[in-house]
Formats: C-alpha cells, sequence, structure tokens
C-alpha cells in the first residue's frame, strides 16, 4: 500500500574488515519486519544445530564457501553468489568450509515482527525443542571474536 506519508530509506555499506581469525557480524539495517547484516568468518559457523521459530531468513554467499547442515543429516554446500532460505522452524547450522573469509549477507524477517527489537525474546531453539541462545554454553564455541586484518576490507570500493 503507498501512502502519503515520508518513508525513511536506509541506506548502507557492506564494507567490513576481513579477518585472521574468529567471526563478526555488522548490522546494516532494519524495520519492524526486516533485519540485515552481513556476516564474516575466518573460522567457525552457526555452531549448533538450531532453529528459529518465529522467523524466516536466508543467508547468501558473497565471498568464499559455507556448508549447511539440516536437521534430517543432509548438507548442502553453498559457493559465492549462492544462498540458502531457511524457513522459520527449519534445523540447521552452517560452517565456513572454503579457502579464505566466508561473508555472507542474512537477511530475515519473522511472523512477530524484528526479532532484535524484542527485548529479552530469543526464538532460537535446539533440537530438542527447549531455548538455546547464540550466547549459551549448549550452543559449543559461540561467537569467536574477530581478528581484523588491516587494511583488508570486504567490499573495499564501497562507501563507508
Amino acid at each position: 500500500m503507498v501512502t502519503e506519508q515520508a518513508v525513511e530509506q536506509m541506506p548502507f555499506s557492506m564494507k567490513t574488515p576481513l579477518l585472521s581469525a574468529g567471526n563478526s557480524f555488522k548490522h546494516l539495517a532494519d524495520t519492524s519486519d526486516l533485519w540485515m547484516h552481513v556476516k564474516v568468518y575466518a573460522e567457525g559457523g552457526e555452531n549448533a544445530l538450531h532453529a528459529h521459530t518465529t522467523e524466516d531468513h536466508a543467508f547468501v554467499v558473497l565471498e568464499g564457501q559455507a556448508t549447511f547442515y539440516a536437521g534430517d543429516g543432509s548438507t548442502t554446500v553453498v559457493g559465492k553468489n549462492e544462498g540458502m532460505m531457511i524457513p522459520k522452524g527449519a534445523l540447521y547450522n552452517f560452517q565456513s568450509s572454503g579457502e579464505g573469509n566466508l561473508v555472507m549477507l542474512r537477511v530475515g524477517t519473522g511472523t512477530e515482527g524484528n526479532p532484535y527489537k524484542k527485548i529479552g525474546k530469543d526464538d532460537r531453539i535446539g533440537p530438542d525443542g527447549n531455548a538455546l541462545p547464540g550466547h549459551d554454553p549448549a550452543n559449543k564455541t559461540g561467537a569467536i571474536p574477530g581478528v581484523p586484518v588491516p587494511g583488508k576490507f570486504f567490499a573495499a570500493d564501497a562507501p563507508d
């Protein structure tokens, strides 16, 4: 629906440091129903098998390669300019599996709006149906702090 009200546009840049170790994410933009960020992995991935109960999301590989694991044990390798759509409730995890940094765009939307704006609510669950927040020790190693390579960026020609 088009309205006469002004609609705020949100420009963003995917320029982000490449890493010598660990992983990082950069928040790009969000609305009440949609969010996006760029993720960089020198190592690791989404560690434990999990699902999101209220959010559909997709990953697009911009550089590198990721191996996605599904709840049924199947695997899918996703390379540059390819992606993976994850419907709400689908169990998955992934690991960086190629040479160099894995750089991915992650875009998500939820049936209950933007999960990042729900303070204290986490829709991330493990295969047993119990809560499994990203920082939980049951999530294996959790986030590995990224170590930027000085002067090396993904999308180095992108505006700041």
